[in-house]
């Protein structure tokens, strides 16, 4: 709840506030800030390759082949095409949200 002091001093520092010119001050100090270290980078590379030895050690790749083979060629070729020629794009895009998210140059 809000007193009537409260809306005197935002009453009055509302009033009263000046801006203070930066010319930049504040980007310096943060490109002089250390960089952070990301000491859990291996920690997904990791737990990857674990559940990719896992699930290579309990399935049968053969039929998996077969499987993805059949699958495959009920599709059109052009769509295949298709799909194959995206992979640059969506590559392309996954690459440039991951650059923005962790600032990569």
């Amino acid at each position: 709840m809000e007193t009537k002091d409260d809306k005197i001093l935002k009453t009055f520092f509302g009033d009263k506030k000046q801006e203070i010119a930066d010319n930049g001050f504040s980007e310096k100090v943060m490109l002089r800030l250390p960089q952070r270290e990301r000491k859990t980078g291996w920690i997904a590379p990791v737990f990857a390759l674990i559940g990719f030895l896992i699930t290579f050690a309990l399935v049968d790749m053969r039929e998996v082949a077969r499987e993805i083979f059949i699958a495959l060629s009920g599709i059109p070729f052009y769509y295949l095409l298709g799909g194959f020629m995206l992979i640059p794009i969506v590559t392309m895009l996954v690459l440039y949200a991951y650059k923005r998210e962790y600032n990569i140059a």
